[in-house]
């Protein structure tokens, strides 16, 4: 996830044209976004971390699955390196109960959830 700021601020729409801004941005840097969505309640989990690798993803994951124990979870998942780690497929081989998918190389995944968090700020 970047932090981006436009170079000019956003001119509202008028009664002769609509919202414009520019195509330019500034950078402020970056983070890495871990977020799971509960799709039964619309409550949502999420963390910024300084970095991206499995451990990071492991730790989340256990975050995200401790509050529902025992049930069958779901979850749907690019195809980042970190989210099969050899740590990673050791926990799901403990806890059976939790099923990955993942989306398919070269979908828009991305820009999902781009789409998602832009409509929440």
């Amino acid at each position: 996830m970047q932090a981006l700021d436009r170079t000019q601020p956003v001119l509202p729409v008028t009664f002769d044209a609509t919202e414009k801004r520019t195509h330019d941005y500034i950078r402020h840097g970056t983070t890495n976004l871990c977020a799971a969505l509960n799709v039964a309640t619309g409550q949502v989990l999420g963390e910024c971390r300084p970095n991206r690798n499995g451990a990071t993803f492991l730790a989340f994951l256990k975050k995200a699955v401790k509050p529902h124990a025992g049930k069958e979870i779901h979850i749907v998942l690019d195809n980042l390196s970190t989210h099969t780690t050899s740590d990673v497929k050791a926990w799901l081989a403990k806890n059976p109960h939790v099923h990955f998918h993942f989306t398919p190389v070269g979908s828009s995944w991305l820009n999902q959830i781009e789409t998602w968090f832009g409509i929440i700020k």
